[in-house]
């Protein structure tokens, strides 16, 4: 393979990689009749795919600990207060104020958002929609997992790692 080539293929890599954990998202939010068509696992599968595997463990961690705290927070406003500017905002600012300690602040804005959908977008119960948004979460995080796994193995296998 020529230098240009081999650049171009490389270039190529990680967007391949976006691309089959985006479709296979997809895919398995049809499969499990999700919510939105399979959107919040796409998503999920999307933002936490990274260039590394430890990256990508870092992202889904992060992306759990943040949508669990929204999902959390919005499932209990959205079940006492009918949904308005107000319930939004309440929820938006306890889920911030949850992830306010150190440890938790890169994760804020995540489950502000979280609490926000919760709120806005019932599936039925709040309960229900919190639920949701936790499943497809560990299911689009199942995802990269099952894609970073076997680039991993076909990374291994490609005729250019034997001939290293």
């Amino acid at each position: 393979m020529t230098p240009n080539v081999r650049s171009l293929v490389a270039a190529a890599q990680p967007a391949l990689l976006y691309g089959v954990a985006g479709g296979l998202a997809m895919f398995v939010g049809w499969l499990l009749h999700a919510g939105l068509g399979g959107l919040w696992i796409v998503i999920t599968a999307v933002v936490v795919l990274q260039p590394t595997t430890a990256l990508s463990a870092q992202a889904s961690f992060d992306r759990l600990i943040g949508t669990s705290s929204g999902a959390l927070v919005g499932g209990v406003i959205g079940a006492v207060l009918p949904t308005s500017p107000f319930s939004v905002g309440l929820a938006v600012f306890l889920a911030a104020l949850l992830c306010a300690f150190p440890a938790l602040k890169k994760n804020m804005h995540l489950a502000s958002l979280t609490a926000a959908i919760v709120v806005l977008l019932p599936e039925g119960s709040s309960a229900t929609t919190a639920l949701h948004r936790f499943a497809d979460t560990v299911i689009g995080i199942g995802v990269v997992f099952v894609v970073s796994l076997c680039a991993r193995v076909l990374a291994r296998r490609s005729p250019e790692a034997a001939s290293r």
